[in-house]
């Protein structure tokens, strides 16, 4: 059986009783390929601050209460209230020519903007998921073959 020299010893010790922590919560790059999440109003103070301000992948979390906007939606992230009757947004959502988004667990309301459509996705691929869209003219319009 072949002998270890003292320095490889010592080295395959080391190895040996290191532990490999997993990346630290503030890490960019691992952060980064587990998709963020950024909560309304914790830390943006609109729906639409905080679409502008996340990527693909993320999620914004709009906490319980009312929001009075208008919001375009952008590819891949997904927009979740707390739930159906606790958020409510009182304004419409607009997709055009985007995939990957999911809105769910809110309640889009058209009492103080009627008319038209409540969610428009013209030429987009998006999921409704626990929400409710009332008080519209159309709930969800799909102009331009959106699905």
């Amino acid at each position: 059986m072949p002998r270890l020299s003292k320095p490889a010893l010592v080295a395959l010790l080391v190895l040996a009783c290191t532990e490999v922590a997993p990346p630290a919560q503030n890490d960019p790059v691992a952060t980064r390929a587990a998709g963020l999440t950024t909560t309304v109003p914790g830390d943006h103070a609109t729906i639409q601050e905080a679409v502008d301000a996340v990527s693909a992948g993320d999620t914004v979390s709009v906490a319980p209460g009312s929001w009075e906007e208008d919001v375009t939606l952008k590819a891949g992230v997904t927009l979740r209230g707390a739930g159906v009757g606790q958020t409510t947004l009182y304004g419409r959502l607009h997709l055009t020519n985007i995939t990957g988004v999911t809105v769910s667990d809110l309640t889009i309301r058209g009492e103080l903007s009627p008319g038209g459509a409540g969610v428009t996705g013209n030429g987009s691929s998006f999921g409704l998921e626990r929400a409710v869209v009332t008080g519209f003219d159309t709930g969800v319009s799909l102009g331009g073959g959106g699905t």
